[in-house]
């Protein structure tokens, strides 16, 4: 019967760190269990408490149960065939992407990059301005009140 194979449940406990398979606790008809949270590969999160999931278990047996989180609310608007990646919590994060093959990122905070070197191809801009080899700064005067040699060009 499909009905001893899936049930909607609820989140009610954040995941332990350092397990071998992430396993959160749901609630579903009154009755507490745990399930491992099945993730698209590359993806991972711990999911918050009142997250809806889709609980399934083979043969319906306890210790083949397995959950899909998702959270309905606060999802950000798509065009037909546009992806976004984005955090629930924090509605302002996104990354888009969309049909004309653009990508959006969207942040109301700063932005790491971390890596040992950055490449960037085609053109550069930065608060509409273009950065390129031609870029330049016109250098004042040092602490001493010597003037400075203007910089053009990257260094």
């Amino acid at each position: 019967m499909l009905r001893n194979l899936l049930k909607w449940a609820r989140v009610t406990k954040a995941a332990t760190a350092g397990e071998q398979y992430q396993t959160q606790q749901v609630t579903y008809l009154g009755k507490v269990a745990d399930a491992a949270i099945l993730q698209p590969y590359g993806l991972h999160a711990n999911l918050p408490p009142d997250v809806l999931t889709l609980v399934a278990s083979s043969q319906g047996q306890a210790d083949n149960r397995v959950a899909l989180g998702c959270l309905l609310k606060q999802r950000p608007d798509l065009i037909e065939g546009e992806v976004a990646f984005y955090h629930p919590l924090i509605p302002d994060l996104i990354i888009k992407l969309q049909v004309d093959g653009a990508m959006l990122i969207k942040s109301n905070n700063k932005i790491n990059i971390e890596a040992p070197e950055t490449e960037f191809t085609g053109v550069v801009k930065a608060n509409g301005k273009v950065i390129d080899d031609t870029h330049g700064h016109t250098q004042g005067s040092d602490s001493d009140g010597n003037s400075q040699v203007d910089i053009s060009g990257v260094i």
